[in-house]
């Protein structure tokens, strides 16, 4: 459906490889982040909602000096750094403590994984768009957009896999430390789906263990919410670097920025398109 002519580009091969990397490790975080601060943090469905606003108010204020990075700089020292600066902000998640305020526990990796996407976004969609001619920008378009969603689909599947079978190991091994009747480990399993949104089979527990399976249920959860947020940090981080393979040092001269004068405000539109997307599916998995 789409001519492959456009991956003999060096230059949109490896936009279109940093904007699958990039957007698995924010598909991942904005699916898995609400059932953290729900499940373990115990925020409301609003507040989960609402907590990833500074993220998307760092991205929308900063689009337009970005988009002028790649004039000014080219793209190869955007596209590098701001991969690692997000990568910076999705690893200071797995820092935060599990029981604190939202201020000093998630708002200041928020700002870091906000200022780094803000620093990606505009200047991989201008790259994009600047790496063939003029009259495929719109394909060339429309293949990252896929490229984008197709990231994060793939990102929520692999991730999930991880979260689920972490929580599953971790699970066994304390509750080999108790024991349960046949029954009450029957309604244990049974709950294992709700992961750290399980509650208690009370009163079939005895009193000995009342409380010790809600206390371990978020280190279960925890475990392998950690491991997934380290995993999508190191991904960030590695392919920070295909920017400086893969792209040329003058991948977007000032003289090619003429690329359709006209395709600068499409270009614009793009970017909000993308930021639209990622703010819509993120209240999506919130208010579910």
């Amino acid at each position: 459906m789409i001519s492959l002519k456009l991956f003999r580009s060096r230059n949109f091969a490896g936009a279109n490889l940093l904007t699958l990397f990039l957007y698995a490790a924010l598909g991942g975080l904005l699916f898995f982040l609400p059932m953290d601060l729900i499940q373990i943090q115990h925020y409301r469905a609003t507040q989960a909602g609402t907590a990833l606003l500074p993220f998307i108010v760092i991205m929308f204020g900063l689009s337009r000096w970005a988009d002028g990075l790649v004039a000014s700089y080219g793209s190869r020292l955007p596209l590098t750094v701001g991969p690692l600066v997000a990568a910076c902000g999705i690893a200071l998640f797995t820092l935060s403590p599990q029981e604190g305020s939202y201020w000093p526990a998630t708002f200041p990796a928020v700002v870091v994984m906000g200022l780094g996407m803000a620093i990606s976004v505009a200047p991989l969609t201008t790259t994009v768009m600047n790496a063939v001619p003029a009259s495929d920008s719109g394909l060339a378009s429309g293949v990252n957009n896929a490229v984008s969603r197709l990231a994060s689909l793939l990102a929520v599947a692999v991730f999930g896999v991880v979260l689920v079978t972490v929580f599953n190991h971790s699970l066994d091994q304390r509750l080999t430390q108790l024991a349960l009747s046949p029954d009450v480990r029957a309604q244990i399993d049974s709950a294992r789906l709700l992961l750290a949104a399980a509650q208690n089979p009370q009163p079939m527990i005895s009193a000995s263990h009342h409380g010790v399976l809600p206390n371990w249920l978020p280190c279960c959860y925890m475990g392998g919410d950690g491991p997934r947020s380290f995993e999508c940090s190191h991904r960030l981080a590695a392919h920070g670097i295909w920017p400086t393979i893969l792209c040329r040092a003058n991948l977007t001269p000032r003289h090619e920025l003429k690329v359709a004068r006209t395709g600068r405000n499409s270009n614009r539109r793009s970017n909000l398109n993308v930021l639209g997307n990622n703010t819509g599916t993120f209240a999506i998995y919130c208010f579910q």
